[in-house]
């Protein structure tokens, strides 16, 4: 048996002897890092003509599993030896100029690379800047590697990073997809589950990158699970479940990580797409916890439209798709409108109905009375306005106006005390024409009010919690008394610090 100083001698021979084969040199240097030789004798004379054979071999070599060793082997020599790894870059310039061979694809079993090889040439992937070839070829390997998961991840981690948006990255790795061929029994199993492996690496990705999420991402998500399935379909349920699962999840993360998409119906489409991978007429129990996450999602987005004063029935329609049953979508609309008093009386009747109604032709003019009569409640509400201000202003000057006229001019305070008392009957008949269709007015000016869009628009900057009204908001009471529809909102302002 060969003593460990034997081994090394052994290993450091072969390590630098230019005869040997990639494989047998890269065995040589498995036994000098596990004998601890390296990285502390690293400037030995044979480890530094033993790294000159892998560069050499890297860029001149024909073979193709003898480049990709030599690659692989110059990166793993740079993690053991630190400061080997400063050159790399420059020294696989010129052995990326051409494509490199697929380390996916080595038909001889024999000399087969292992996942630890492909992984570092993965990593040496990682380590050139985008060009004309390597960006597609990171995408072939995320979509042609079985089961080495790191080797996906090395690959997909520099194949967004260096894309434009996180749309076009997509597009590419669905052509990739599609393109795939897998000589198993059931090939929309194998490719539903490295899709599955892709979506699971791609998810934290896009919760920490700074790349856009780019144009359109609802119809290219689609599009990325749809068109790779188009020929064959995941057969067993449980591959299934696990991709609808990852893709819930992915959504749910473009979603929390891009407001610019949180109200987009399009981006749930997928959903409609995973809810038709199941005879059954009920999401599967596994997928319990994603859809409660979509759930949320879309009540999210519906309040917030909601408080603009808009509707997306689209939307809407997708809640229902989440929801195993119609009950469960009515409740949580119908909640939102109990919840949320500051949206919009119109949207939350919608809220309520589920579903906006379309005018029809015959209803043209009870449409165009209603308009009229909106118009109508516009005014009402500026003359109540004014009313209470002259009975505001009334109260304020009866008594002093009225002593004084009596005494320097008895005629003028007689034709003055008629002139009020019309003035208070015409604001007591504003007042019953305004009961009459239930307005009223919300706060008083000089009242400070916590500021609500839904009653009130700022005036001036610097916006407030609590501001002071300028004008009262004009609004629709209900029969209870609560405060329903805003027919104009009022204007408030902040004060001066």
């Amino acid at each position: 048996m060969q003593t460990e100083n034997q081994k090394i001698t052994q290993a450091l021979e072969t390590f630098s002897d230019k005869a040997a084969s990639p494989e047998n040199r890269r065995q040589a240097l498995s036994t000098l890092i596990d004998t601890k030789f390296l990285p502390k004798n690293s400037t030995h004379e044979k480890i530094v003509q033993g790294r000159k054979l892998l560069i050499e071999t890297a860029k001149s070599s024909e073979q193709n599993i003898s480049k990709l060793i030599s690659i692989a082997e110059l990166i793993r020599l740079g993690k053991v030896v630190k400061k080997m790894m400063d050159d790399i870059p420059e020294i696989l310039h010129p052995v990326f100029r051409k494509e490199l061979p697929s380390i996916s694809n080595i038909s001889d079993t024999e000399n087969r690379l292992d996942a630890d090889i492909r992984l570092n040439v993965a990593r040496a992937c990682s380590l050139v800047r985008k060009n004309g070839w390597i960006q597609d070829y990171r995408a072939r390997t995320v979509a042609e590697e079985e089961t080495g998961e790191k080797v996906r991840q090395e690959m997909l981690v520099s194949f967004i990073n260096d894309s434009e948006t996180i749309s076009d990255a997509l597009k590419v790795l669905q052509e990739k997809f599609s393109s795939l061929q897998p000589e198993t029994e059931s090939p929309g199993d194998t490719i539903a589950r490295r899709l599955t492996r892709t979506i699971t690496l791609l998810r934290p990705i896009i919760l920490e990158t700074e790349i856009e999420i780019g144009d359109d991402i609802g119809k290219t998500l689609l599009d990325f699970i749809r068109v790779p399935l188009i020929r064959t379909k995941p057969q067993e349920q449980k591959v299934k479940v696990g991709l609808v699962q990852e893709i819930l999840y992915l959504v749910h993360d473009i979603v929390r990580t891009n407001l610019s998409v949180a109200t987009d119906h399009r981006i749930y489409d997928v959903v409609a797409y995973c809810r038709r991978l199941f005879e059954e007429k009920t999401w599967h129990n596994q997928l319990k916890q994603p859809l409660e996450y979509l759930i949320r999602d879309i009540r999210e987005a519906l309040i917030l439209l909601g408080r603009q004063g808009l509707s997306n029935q689209d939307l809407m329609d997708q809640l229902k798709v989440l929801c195993n049953y119609p009950e469960r979508a009515k409740n949580i609309l119908q909640k939102i409108a109990e919840k949320h008093q500051e949206i919009p009386e119109d949207v939350r009747n919608w809220f309520i109905k589920g579903r906006k109604t379309n005018v029809q032709e015959s209803d043209t003019g009870q449409t165009a009375l209603d308009m009229k009569a909106a118009n109508a409640d516009n005014l009402i509400g500026s003359a109540l306005q004014t009313a209470r201000k002259i009975n505001q202003i009334e109260e304020e000057i009866h008594s002093r106006l009225l002593s004084s006229l009596e005494i320097y001019d008895p005629i003028l305070s007689e034709s003055t005390s008629e002139f009020m008392k019309t003035t208070r009957a015409l604001s007591i008949q504003i007042e019953n024409i305004a009961k009459m269709r239930n307005l009223s007015l919300y706060g008083k000016v000089g009242d400070k009010v916590e500021m609500s869009p839904k009653y009130f628009t700022v005036v001036g900057s610097n916006p407030r919690k609590i501001m002071t009204i300028v004008e009262p908001a004009i609004v629709r009471l209900r029969k209870d008394g609560s405060i329903g529809e805003v027919i104009s909102k009022g204007i408030v302002k902040s004060e001066v610090m």
